[in-house]
């Protein structure tokens, strides 16, 4: 197969012409967005279109070549037969940044791999785009490129090649992903004889790199080359490729601390080094954010609900439910949503139950435990070693939202419901502080971990009555939070607060029982003020 490869520029024209014959293979590389669960190009608006297909054209063969790099790019050999005697006019369509979710501009534009700089040549010519629609049906918005073909008799060949921005996976930055879709060569004539995908690195690749989710199986790893090959098939959604691998940076700082913890010898500072680039790799967010919003239908049947005891299945019956498509969702549909997403109780229920089933440790995160536990065990190390070392003490508990399921940082936004943290981490707090107490940082710690000892701050936010009273809680930049208050909770600040003429809340000369400043701190730390003023303070230390 012989490719004609031009770099002459090309205009862009846009017109409304509806796509009359297809030939589309997206190329996408999954993006960091907020959505729990991976999302796979099949699911995309461009993939549900039934548009009208030529029954005549075959395409006989692809070689498609990817250079890894920044940006990525693509070269795309395709060879279309045309079994007739005359020409046949007919456009050729691809789409490139599609999307089917429902989510703001930006959150939108994060999601979306930009392919540009498009080279289409038919047979040694190159061709300017004629379509490049922009669709909006219910808030999914399809970007399509289109060019006006005449395709010869017998065998043509069409060169694409094009650049695309790299993006990394949602949940942790180091793991990178890529996909081609050769589904949808399914629209034209018969079988594709030979179709060859090849992924090239500027550096040598190894087999550690290439994580599990990569499919399909079958591929063949080269010194700096990841290929696929396919021959008389008709593609399927499992025909298209999916790679997915550790970034080389990273591949070389593991393969680092692997040879530094060899050593019997290490310092604790090594150590200390190596649980922070371990702990690090977890996720973005840490693995606490919140508890799962959904779950595979049979896993949950015969694996979550028969462990449960019947205070916890009661928990999880009225928390989740099964979506018409098959999976176990939470109701974000009902008055329910605000109980899942900020109750501590329903989160601390749902974690502690998954916790014990090992749901964590070998499903939903199962990627990252081994990292988990090589962090706990250097932390744990150091301060077992030197129990007065409050640095390594300050690391392990500021980074403990990437290893305890309930565990939190206030300053990275790492706080699982609007609650106190967990039991776990408390007692790593505790134990900090029993060894450290005259460090400040841990001191603020220990103060956050004990709301016994809490002290009522002297000035509270304003009180906004609308449809419901709403309290601003200080943040951490200068900004305010809301956070709705019932007149039973606004009766319980009353005790101790008098409304300003402000509207804010100024602590009184009025005394106050144990129960009546308990019930102040409760709904202070369900909003986060301590949460707030602990991340407040740690920065003015620094």
């Amino acid at each position: 197969m012989k490719s004609s490869i031009s770099t002459k520029g090309k205009n862009r024209i846009s017109v409304n012409n509806p796509v009359q014959s297809l030939f589309f293979i997206l190329f996408f590389l999954r993006s960091s967005t907020t959505i729990y669960s991976d999302v796979a190009p099949m699911q995309y608006q461009g993939f549900t279109l039934s548009p009208y297909q030529n029954d005549t054209i075959q395409m006989k063969a692809e070689k498609v070549d990817m250079y890894w790099g920044k940006p990525c790019k693509v070269i795309a050999v395709f060879e279309l037969i045309n079994p007739t005697s005359m020409p046949i006019d007919m456009k050729i369509g691809f789409p490139t940044n599609l999307s089917s979710m429902k989510y703001s501009r930006q959150e939108q534009a994060d999601s979306i791999n930009r392919i540009y700089d498009f080279i289409f040549n038919l047979n040694g010519q190159n061709l300017v785009e004629t379509d490049i629609p922009e669709r909006v049906i219910s808030s999914k918005v399809e970007y399509w490129y289109g060019w006006t073909c005449r395709l010869k008799p017998k065998s043509n060949i069409i060169t694409l090649t094009y650049n695309v921005r790299t993006n990394s996976s949602y949940a942790a930055d180091w793991q990178r992903n890529l996909h081609y879709v050769l589904y949808t060569g399914k629209f034209w004539n018969g079988a594709i004889e030979k179709a060859e995908v090849a992924i090239h690195f500027p550096e040598a690749i190894s087999k550690e790199q290439i994580l599990k989710e990569t499919s399909p199986s079958g591929y063949n790893l080269g010194d700096s080359c990841i290929n696929w090959t396919f021959t008389s098939f008709k593609p399927t959604v499992k025909s298209n490729i999916h790679l997915r691998l550790i970034d080389f940076n990273t591949y070389l700082t593991m393969n680092k601390f692997k040879r530094i913890l060899k050593d019997s010898s290490i310092d604790n500072k090594s150590k200390i080094e190596a649980a922070l680039f371990y702990a690090s790799l977890v996720t973005v967010k840490g693995i606490n954010f919140t508890a799962p919003a959904e779950f595979d239908t049979g896993y949950y049947k015969n694996e979550i609900l028969p462990s449960l005891s019947p205070s916890e299945k009661n928990v999880f019956l009225s928390t989740y439910t099964l979506l018409e498509y098959g999976k176990i969702w939470f109701p974000y549909h009902d008055d329910r949503y605000r109980n899942f997403m900020e109750d501590e109780n329903v989160q601390h229920t749902i974690k502690q139950a998954l916790e014990r089933i090992g749901y964590f440790r070998n499903v939903e995160y199962s990627e990252f435990y081994p990292f988990i536990d090589i962090a706990n065990r250097l932390f744990r190390e150091v301060v077992a070693k030197d129990p007065r070392n409050a640095d390594a003490w300050k690391a392990y508990i500021e980074n403990d939202y990437l290893l305890d399921i309930e565990g939190c940082n206030p300053c990275k936004g790492a706080c699982a419901g609007r609650g106190p943290i967990g039991e776990g981490q408390k007692m790593l707090v505790k134990e900090a502080y029993s060894h450290c107490s005259s460090d400040p940082a841990i001191k603020l710690w220990y103060d956050f971990v004990t709301p016994e000892n809490a002290i009522l701050p002297d000035t509270i936010g304003q009180i906004e009555k609308r449809e419901k009273i709403y309290i601003s809680i200080q943040k951490n930049e200068g900004g305010w939070a809301n956070y709705p208050l019932s007149s039973e909770e606004l009766d319980a600040f009353k005790r101790k607060y008098t409304v300003s003429k402000g509207n804010y809340l100024v602590i009184n000369s009025n005394a106050i029982d144990n129960n009546a400043k308990n019930d102040i701190v409760a709904i202070l730390y369900r909003d986060k003020f301590y949460h707030f003023k602990l991340c407040r303070d740690l920065q003015k230390l620094k």
